[in-house]
Parts: structure tokens; sequence; C-alpha cells
């Protein structure tokens, strides 16, 4: 299968309520032979005010911030490119984590389905996700001689995209450079595949639920979770959510079933965090380890027996299991009661699209002729898409609205970059206080006058937004 390897850089660290304002991919074969690569960048959203330190750490350049091609357009552009490369493994440095959710993120508000890069393409064939900076996690756990892991002077490994890259000598023109980055993790994965593939192969298994389910859960009694970069531990699957079918309970063969047996609901909450029961989320590409020669260095036989006996004993639990079953429910109960919220940003999760709204969503993509998209708003369903769709067209075709709508929008936006209270997103007062800290921090007189260009664009957009009110 093809791989697309992609990175974004971005305004700040919320998905929700930054952007990207750099997106490249590289779509390869199975021998990582380079296909086809796009590299875009785009400009600020009215209302998104960039976090000075995600700027300074990335040295975006000011001008592009305002001069370049919408974000509607850029993630229009790629959601095609991407649709035109399924199916695929869509594969980063760190990306489930931080650039999936920008992904996902940014679909949602360009009015795009999300959940591209783990949507069925040709009947059973799925798009999948996996991880560099996993796998380089797994090398580092089990102190594989795969690639080079550098250290700093405490002895401490060092995992930085950066840093293992010169480490290795692959190629790293600009760190921090999505194009760049992406031709980095490339250079990874193929010293990480060409000299251990067993370990690439091992680790891939874990890029889908289906293919967890049914070739590592399903013929193993117990494997094996690299629960961060120096954390193995042999687990057996309890149960799954009910409500949630791949977010899965693990109990850690470490311990005695048989001390937990009678465990009740309000106590799993303590096991979950006493790290006796572990939940993995199968579609973030949790690494899960078969017996093998990967571990076998590592496990004598009396401890493979006796993980065994334990992944037996557990299986004969019922009442157990049945108590993880509702405490899983109960806290993704819980948890959607906290996520409730009235930014349309953070509602991505909160309902599915409905089917009607698929194909007008296709057509207010297509179609070039303004008026139809105007209507087809009027028709959609969900008011999420409704409210993205209104602020595509001010942002792209502001030709199209009426005065009083554009002041409506205009007053709302100023009111966001202006606001006082404790919000999620960078205000225009959170950024000049981020960029006086910057000014105290830095030295060289690079990094100055770079701050002094955040500075000019700060002002500029602090009178552009009091020209809205």
């Amino acid at each position: 299968m093809n791989y697309v390897f992609y990175d974004f850089e971005t305004t700040g660290f919320n998905s929700n309520f930054d952007q990207p304002i750099q997106l490249a991919a590289i779509l390869t074969d199975d021998d990582f032979n380079t296909i086809e690569v796009i590299n875009e960048r785009c400009r600020l959203k009215d209302g998104v005010i960039a976090n000075p330190g995600a700027l300074s750490a990335i040295k975006a350049p000011i001008s592009g911030l305002s001069n370049s091609q919408s974000f509607y357009e850029m993630m229009k552009k790629f959601y095609k490119k991407f649709s035109e490369w399924s199916p695929a493994i869509f594969i980063g440095y760190n990306s489930i984590s931080f650039d999936e959710r920008f992904l996902r993120s940014s679909f949602y508000q360009s009015l795009h389905e999300p959940y591209l890069t783990n949507t069925k393409i040709n009947g059973d064939i799925k798009n999948s996700r996996a991880d560099i900076y996993k796998i380089v996690e797994v090398i580092n756990c089990l102190k594989l001689d795969t690639i080079d892991i550098p250290q700093d002077k405490k002895e401490k490994s060092i995992l930085k995209l950066e840093f293992i890259a010169k480490k290795n000598n692959v190629e790293q023109k600009k760190a921090h450079d999505a194009l760049s980055d992406v031709e980095a993790t490339l250079g990874v994965a193929k010293l990480i595949k060409q000299n251990n593939k067993e370990l690439w192969d091992s680790c891939l298994l874990s890029r889908s639920p289906e293919i967890i389910q049914e070739e590592l859960i399903n013929k193993n009694h117990y494997l094996y979770a690299v629960l961060n970069r120096d954390k193995l531990v042999p687990v057996t699957l309890i149960s799954a959510n009910p409500n949630n079918p791949k977010e899965l309970a693990f109990f850690s063969l470490n311990h005695d079933p048989a001390e937990y047996a009678n465990a009740k609901t309000s106590e799993i909450k303590s096991l979950i965090k006493g790290k006796i029961i572990y939940i993995l989320k199968t579609n973030n590409f949790p690494i899960l380890l078969r017996e093998g020669d990967l571990i076998n260095q590592t496990t004598s036989i009396q401890d493979k027996n006796e993980y065994k006996r334990k992944a037996l004993q557990i299986k004969e639990l019922d009442n157990f299991r049945l108590n993880i079953n509702q405490a899983l429910v109960d806290k993704q109960d819980d948890y959607q009661v906290d996520q409730s919220t009235d930014y349309v940003e953070e509602q991505l999760f909160a309902a599915f699209t409905p089917n009607a709204d698929v194909a007008k969503k296709k057509l207010f993509h297509s179609t070039e002729d303004k008026k139809i998209k105007i209507d087809i708003i009027e028709q959609l369903e969900d008011g999420r898409a409704k409210e993205i769709a209104n602020r595509i067209m001010y942002s792209d075709y502001p030709d199209e609205l009426s005065e009083d709508k554009k002041n409506e929008m205009r007053s709302v936006i100023a009111n966001k970059v202006f606001c006082d209270d404790d919000v999620p997103w960078c205000t225009l007062d959170k950024a000049k206080k981020e960029l006086k800290k910057l000014y105290d921090s830095v030295e060289s007189k690079s990094d100055k006058d770079y701050l002094t260009e955040i500075e000019n664009y700060l002002e500029s957009e602090e009178r552009k937004y009091k020209s809205y009110l």
C-alpha cells in the first residue's frame, strides 16, 4: 500500500482554535519512492490571532499570514489530493497526537468530512494511520540498534525529529518547515524499514482497529504494550467499551488478576489510575507487539508461561469484565457532559453529519455559482455546517453577502479578538503578553528582529479589528 507522509505548521497548539498556515505531504509507494509532492501555505482566518511563541518557533514568513491563499482554498486542495491518493497509510512524526488532530479539525472547519485518514475508500480497502515517533519510542524502549538515538548531557534519550534526523545523517533542510519535516520523517522511515523490517511490519499491525483485532488480539493470549519511550508492559484484553468498540481495556500482567476479581465499578477508576488497567484507543496507533524476536531477549520462558496463565484467568472473570464495561460507559458519559460547548470549533465530535448534508456539502465545494452556494447553506440541516459555510462565504466570497451580514460577522470577530474573558483561543491581549515574554528571553539580533515583525503584525491586526467595531 502507498504511504502519505504529511506535516503541519500551525499558529499554536489548540487544534480547535488555532489553524495550519503550512501543510506539506509526499505520496510514496510501498518502497518509499516519491510519487507526488504537495506544499501549500495559507493566510489566517479572520479572528485568528497567531501565538507569537508558535510563530517564533517555526519562523513563519509574517507576510504570508495575510497575503497567501485562504484557509478554505488550502484545505479544499488537500482534501481533493488526499482523496486522490487514497487508499494509503497516512503517517507523520508525532502526527497522531498533533497533526492528525489539526487535520480533522481543519477538514471539519472547511466543510469537509473529517475522518478521511481512516475511512473506507474502495469497498474493504481502508485508509489507516501510523506515527514514526511512536515507532522510534519502540526502538528506544527495546534498546534496538535500528537507528541511533541521541542523548542529552544527562544521558536521557532525545526523540525530537530534528535530533533524530541529524544523528542518523538524514537531511533536514530547515527544522519546522512542513516540507522539510516531511522529507526528514520519510528519511527516518526508510532507515527503520531498511534496517529492521520485522520491527516495521510489527508496528504497522497497529495502524487500524480492524488489524489490531484480527492480527493481534484474536491470535494472541497476551501482547506487549509500548506505553511511552521506555515502558513495556505485558497486557491482555479484558473488554471493549460497549458504546465505543475502539476503546479497549487491558489488564497489566505484571499484576495478579485474582486480587482484583471482585473489584466494583466504583473501584475501576483507581485501577486505571494505578496502571493496573490500561485504556487504549485502537484508532490512535497504540503500539502492541506480539511475542517474538523483538521481545524474546527480555522475557524468560517462566514469565511467558505466567503471562499466559494470567491471561486465561482474566477471560474467566465475567463479573470483573462487566464492571469494567460499566466503568467505561460511565467514564464516556461523564466526558461527554464535560465536553459540551457553545463554540462550533469544539463541536466536531458532537454529532455525525446528517446523510442529507453530505451531497449538499460536495456541491457547495464543486459549484462556481455563488448563488447556489448560498442556497445550499439554507438547505443544510446541521447547524454546525451552516455556521462554517457562512464563515467560508465571508472569508472567500464577501461580495455575495449583504452589508448587514458582513457587519454582523465583523462584530462577532472583533469581540472574539478583544475578549477579556478566560477563553480557549489566542486573543490580542494574550498575544501581546506572550510577545513581551519572548522579548525578555531572546538575545540574538535575528531573533529580536523577527519578534519586531510579529509586533508589527499584531499592531496591524489590532487596527484592522478595531475598524470592525
